[in-house]
């Protein structure tokens, strides 16, 4: 398992961004799952994951996270 922690200036209530994360991370044919109210995201890859997939889900991330708020 892996976690991530989201960080907006001025954000006290993470759930509207990690509802909005998690239908663009959808969209893109990645799940994540969010915990602490949204401001946590987890991450439970297959045990035997390739660097591929890995590089290929942070690229999907850093692509959503661009997007929100758009």
């Amino acid at each position: 398992m892996l976690g991530a922690e989201l960080f907006y200036e001025g954000v006290d209530d993470y759930r509207p961004v990690y509802h909005e994360l998690y239908d663009r991370m959808m969209d893109k044919g990645v799940i994540i799952q969010g915990t602490n109210g949204g401001h946590t995201l987890r991450f439970l890859p297959d045990y035997l994951i390739v660097k591929k997939d890995i590089d290929l889900a942070v690229g999907k991330l850093e692509e959503a996270l661009g997007e929100v708020g758009d």
